[in-house]
């Protein structure tokens, strides 16, 4: 008699891990699906507001009705930070809002960076226990800087190259699927504009974006 004997388990383990990356390729789609959609409503409606004011700003000319519409446009300022100031819960850590000029009014796409800045933002509030996560923007370099420091655990340097991947997390016991920051990275580059962090570990991060756009001071 004749037979014939073939090991497939490397096949099987082949088709396994496949399986797998396939169901987190999936998991990871929906999980962007999600946050895209779930943009807070707090946080875009006062950006539509500071927006949409400053996109008229330059057409009125009474001085009265300019001074009204910048009131707006400060009011809205100010609700921003404090939506943004809630997700920082814990009474340990202090929110600093850093904001260096009487007025600044930019043209930039509003959607997209609100969506950079609630991610930095949420990444600091997992990390931080203590101390203080600070928001802040500079003009700088024809464009605007926006930064999120904080005083969290901060980053190896082993993984600081790795940090804006896909899937890749600092932590696999905090939650979240590792997509945020890769999505920050598209979001920028879109922009043309640059992406970066600077961090030590055990003593905190500073994640920023400067994006290209036009300044009215």
């Amino acid at each position: 008699s004749f037979g014939l004997i073939h090991n497939i388990n490397n096949l099987m383990e082949t088709q396994l891990k496949m399986q797998k990356e396939k169901e987190r390729a999936n998991d990871s789609s929906r999980l962007k699906s999600t946050f895209l959609a779930n943009m807070s409503h707090e946080i875009r409606t006062p950006l539509n507001a500071i927006v949409g004011f400053c996109d008229i700003l330059h057409t009125i000319e009474s001085a009265e009705e300019k001074a009204e519409l910048l009131k707006i446009i400060h009011n809205n300022c100010t609700l921003l930070c404090k939506s943004l100031e809630q997700r920082v819960s814990e009474p340990s850590v202090k929110f600093i809002a850093e904001n260096p000029y009487s007025s600044l009014m930019v043209n930039i796409d509003k959607g997209r960076i609100s969506q950079v800045i609630t991610n930095f933002l949420t990444n600091s509030v997992k990390y931080t226990h203590e101390g203080h996560i600070k928001l802040g923007y500079i003009v700088e370099d024809n464009g605007l800087r926006i930064y999120c420091e904080d005083t969290g655990s901060g980053i190896p340097k082993d993984k600081l190259e790795k940090i804006f991947e896909r899937f890749f997390k600092v932590n696999e016991y905090i939650q979240g699927a590792g997509i945020g920051l890769s999505i920050c990275k598209a979001i920028v580059n879109k922009c043309e504009g640059k992406i970066g962090v600077e961090s030590e570990e055990g003593k905190g991060s500073t994640f920023w974006i400067w994006v290209p756009c036009e300044i009215f001071i």
